[in-house]
Parts: C-alpha cells; sequence; structure tokens
C-alpha cells in the first residue's frame, strides 16, 4: 500500500497537475489509509473526507474549511419550570375525571360508545352552559343528592372501587378522547341517554347519533328552535 502511494505521488503530478493531486488524494485517502468502517464515528469521518475532496473539485482549487461547530450552552434546555410541572399535574387530573366518568357511564360499551361519552363531556367544557373544565363538567351538582349532571356522582356509585383491567380499558378510551383521536362522530353533543329510557328533556334537543346503548343530542340554535318549536321554546 505505501508503494503503491509513494508511485501515484510520483506520477500524478506531470500527469495531472497539482490542484487534481489535492483533490484525487482528498478523494483516495479513505481507499489508501483507511480500513473499512466499523463505527459510526468512522464513517461520518470517511463521509467528510469524501465530501471535502468532492467540494474542491468543484470550487475550482480552492481548500474548503470544514465547518466548525457552533458552541452550545446547555443552559438554553433549561426551560422546564414549575408551570410545566403545574399543567402536567392539571391534565393528569383531568384525565382521572374522564376516566371516571367513561367508567361509571360506559364501561360495558363498546370503545366506540366509550369514546362517544367522553366526547360529551369535552363537548360541555367549550360550551357556554357548562364550567369550562373536565372535572367540573363531571362533577356539578354532585354536591347535592339530585339534580347532578353525571348520576354516578351523587347516587352512591363512587363508593364501589373500580375494577382495574375495566379502569385501564376507560382510561385508554379517556386519552384517546384528550388527543381528539376518536374517529366517532356525534356533532356538538352535549347530552345523552340509554335507549331504555326517554326523558323528559330529550323533546326540546337535536338528536345527533346512536352510539352503543346511548342516544346524543345537542342544543339546537335559535333558527332550529324557532322552526322546530315555534314560539313555545
Amino acid at each position: 500500500m505505501k508503494q503503491f502511494s509513494k508511485i501515484l505521488g510520483a506520477l500524478t503530478p506531470a500527469l495531472l497537475g497539482r490542484s487534481a493531486v489535492v483533490a484525487l488524494s482528498l478523494l483516495l485517502l479513505p481507499i489508501l489509509f483507511l480500513q473499512v468502517p466499523e463505527t459510526a464515528k468512522t464513517q461520518t469521518i470517511d463521509t467528510a473526507w469524501r465530501d471535502l475532496g468532492v467540494q474542491f473539485v468543484a470550487s475550482n482549487g480552492i481548500i474548503p474549511k470544514p465547518a466548525v461547530a457552533t458552541p452550545f450552552d446547555v443552559a438554553q434546555l433549561e426551560t422546564f419550570t414549575h408551570d410545566h410541572i403545574d399543567l402536567a399535574l392539571a391534565n393528569i387530573t383531568e384525565l382521572n375525571c374522564l376516566t371516571t366518568a367513561i367508567y361509571y357511564e360506559a364501561r360495558s360499551e363498546p370503545v366506540a360508545g366509550q369514546l362517544a361519552v367522553a366526547q360529551v363531556v369535552i363537548n360541555r367544557t367549550k360550551s357556554k352552559h357548562y364550567p369550562a373544565s373536565i372535572c367540573e363538567v363531571v362533577y356539578e351538582g354532585s354536591e347535592r343528592t339530585t339534580g347532578c349532571q353525571f348520576s354516578f356522582t351523587c347516587d352512591g356509585s363512587l363508593a364501589k372501587a373500580p375494577t382495574d383491567k375495566i379502569w385501564q380499558r376507560s382510561r385508554q378510551s379517556a386519552v384517546h378522547a384528550m388527543l381528539d383521536i376518536t374517529g366517532v362522530t356525534i356533532g356538538r353533543a352535549t347530552h345523552y341517554h340509554t335507549v331504555a329510557v326517554n326523558p323528559h328533556w330529550s323533546s326540546s334537543l337535536l338528536k345527533t347519533a346512536d352510539v352503543g346503548s346511548h342516544i346524543f343530542y345537542r342544543f339546537p340554535n335559535r333558527r332550529e328552535k324557532k322552526a322546530l318549536f315555534g314560539n313555545g321554546i
């Protein structure tokens, strides 16, 4: 290998000129002096030399300077504050509340049915008629023996501990709902009931969907209310 390098160094100037020798040397360095790359680091060095050779040929003899790494202050990454921790804790609390609602309201439902119930809770947080957080929506009226928005919060159901496997399934549905990964369409529904009952309030709302064993409803807008109910509501 050394002998081949000497011969190449002696003959090439006469044939190609000095500039071409530099370029050729850069291009042949990986072949003549480097072994087959065995690590990512070696491969990076090999590629860097080859790139320099290509750049030299393309620049008509001007030797390019290797890029110099810019100093980086690790402190720039220290953007994690107590606000982020508070936000994470708040999201976990909201997730637990939504999981609870799904578990006690729709644990026997297929996934689509659970996601639809979860969407009602989320839709209420976006409605002017209800609180703005998931937990406040779920537990609205729970301090009363009657009149709670979700019956499980005031009928004693919470006294019975959830089953772990079913709870985890409900939690998965809650995560998907909070990430808006559902594929379930119930529109702007803010109410639902099971197919086994017919509550009085259903007649004042507009049906949006049937999912699982539940029927879903939303508030009519002013035009719909007038067309459906005249001036009676």
